[in-house]
């Protein structure tokens, strides 16, 4: 295992994600022990992960408001 250094965390989001769309989960495994359960790095992926979903989302929906109108009404459906 090498020594952790909190940094540069949008490679290791494309390497994780990548691990995960090749099914490779010897490499997932390197990756997470990498990162070595820092919270720091993972809160970074996560926000790397969301911000890449909203903007794929908003694509898809035809427009940011479009997006944000499903996730407003799914949250509503959720919640009630």
């Amino acid at each position: 295992m090498t020594n952790h250094e909190c940094q540069g965390n949008w490679q290791r989001f494309y390497r994780l994600l990548l691990s995960l769309l090749c099914w490779d989960q010897d490499a997932h495994d390197r990756i997470c022990a990498e990162i070595d359960g820092c919270p720091v790095c993972w809160s970074e992926i996560a926000h790397y992960a969301a911000q890449q979903y909203a903007g794929d989302f908003s694509l898809a929906a035809g427009s940011l408001e479009n997006a944000a109108q499903l996730i407003e009404n799914e949250l509503t459906r959720l919640i009630t």
